[in-house]
């Protein structure tokens, strides 16, 4: 019986401790077997392995760097499973996991961060479709003379990556519906957007600006003529203020957040009593944010303040006191109050904002860093700049594991904040 033991105990351990490399072997075997039965029942227990392997292959890769493009690969590749298995929402949240370490490590122009991106909108099609809101009429391979509408081809095309052929497509789409005044609005704007994200995903910026303020024109008359806001439009505005304000484009950031905010205190006002209602206030919530991050970047404090407490309390009607998103809101408002001077009043907020994030994201993610980052600055700020020193080396720490190189972007703004600590205690 002892020997019985040993050998099932030898057996788990090797399993357990399989190397990363043999864990994706399996994994895309596995979902190699899947792609070619027609048994459904072979199908999904291929899926499932595969699953299994990568998740696997996951959880000891997080272990060694959670923010390395090895694990965005493997997000990425579980996304595309929990999709076929009709998972739609649990795929999205690997997808965006696996979006943002790309478009961080990589840059937002990148090919992995555009594939990302496409199965990303396959998804959100496929919700769409299950919600009733209708189907893609074009898919790869189908004859084009049987699709009406030439915008569903251009987008389909963008989507496989077919960048070439979906930009002429989309070219003449907006050319189109530029000649004829029938053309609607809501048609345009996807139009031009669609185009916007596709030379965006090209690494065409300027163009991609151009449309992308043409885009914004025609969602502001829309928004003027219709009493509802389309969320859609917002959020699609929103992300593209954020790529503007990590550019440094913080002017042109500023408006367009402006212009979201008030898209979303409309809808606020003017929702049903619903099981909506909480999204869109959480939705306003990161809008607030969003502008507030902008106005602080501009040195704009008072009203960053504003637009941080103004989020922090809808957060706090709609969630638990230590939900990750209260915890942003305190980490931001403490920011913001040491900025203005107001150190004493910023340490309480950024001290649960630590505990919060330390529980919510563990000891080495770079949310958790930058809450450390903020609560150096405050006890720098209330002179208690050797108490300071510790927590910024450790952010300093999580983030070099996490970007894996010292004079990474996102490291700056902590290297400076440890700059003005190091001369406040009077070394070099």
């Amino acid at each position: 019986i002892g020997s019985i033991m040993m050998r099932q105990k030898s057996f788990f351990s090797g399993l357990i401790e399989q190397p990363i490399p043999t864990l994706l072997k399996r994994g895309d075997k596995a979902y190699l077997e899947a792609e070619s039965s027609k048994d459904p029942a072979v199908i999904a227990k291929n899926l499932n392995d595969a699953i299994h392997f990568y998740n696997r292959a996951l959880e000891q890769k997080r272990k060694s760097d959670s923010s390395s493009t090895d694990v965005a690969f493997l997000l990425h590749k579980i996304g595309v499973i929990l999709a076929q298995q009709g998972d739609s929402f649990a795929a999205m949240n690997s997808f965006e996991e696996a979006l943002k370490i790309r478009q961080e490590q990589l840059g937002p122009g990148s090919e992995d961060a555009a594939e990302t991106t496409a199965q990303m909108t396959k998804v959100l099609d496929d919700i769409r479709s299950q919600a009733g809101v209708g189907d893609r009429q074009y898919v790869k391979g189908v004859d084009d003379k049987t699709v009406v509408n030439p915008l569903e081809i251009g987008t389909n095309l963008f989507e496989w990556g077919e960048y070439k052929e979906a930009e002429q497509v989309l070219k003449q789409c907006v050319e189109n519906m530029n000649a004829n005044e029938k053309s609607s609005d809501n048609e345009k704007f996807q139009a031009l957007f669609t185009l916007a994200s596709l030379d965006r995903a090209q690494g065409k910026y300027d163009e991609a600006k151009t449309l992308y303020l043409e885009a914004l024109k025609t969602a502001k008359k829309m928004g003027e003529e219709s009493e509802h806001v389309d969320l859609s439009i917002v959020n699609s505005i929103a992300g593209y203020a954020e790529i503007l304000r990590k550019a440094g484009d913080l002017w042109q950031a500023e408006a367009l957040h402006k212009k979201v905010r008030g898209m979303m205190l409309k809808a606020n006002s003017t929702k049903e009593e619903n099981a909506d209602d909480k999204d869109i206030e959480l939705q306003l919530a990161v809008s607030h944010t969003q502008l507030g991050c902008t106005v602080f970047e501009l040195k704009k404090y008072e009203e960053a303040l504003y637009e941080h407490q103004s989020a922090l309390q809808i957060r706090l009607e709609n969630l638990e006191f230590n939900d990750a998103l209260v915890s942003e809101s305190f980490n931001y408002c403490a920011e913001t109050l040491c900025a203005m001077g107001h150190g004493a009043e910023a340490l309480p907020l950024s001290m649960h904002a630590v505990d919060v994030r330390k529980k919510e994201f563990g000891s080495s993610h770079p949310a958790y860093a930058h809450a450390l980052c903020v609560l150096a600055q405050v006890y720098n700020g209330v002179g208690r700049s050797r108490d300071a020193m510790p927590l910024i080396e450790t952010c300093l720490k999580i983030c070099e594991t996490a970007f894996q190189k010292k004079n990474h972007a996102n490291i700056i703004p902590n290297l400076l904040v440890y700059g003005d600590i190091l001369s406040c205690v009077g070394e070099p």
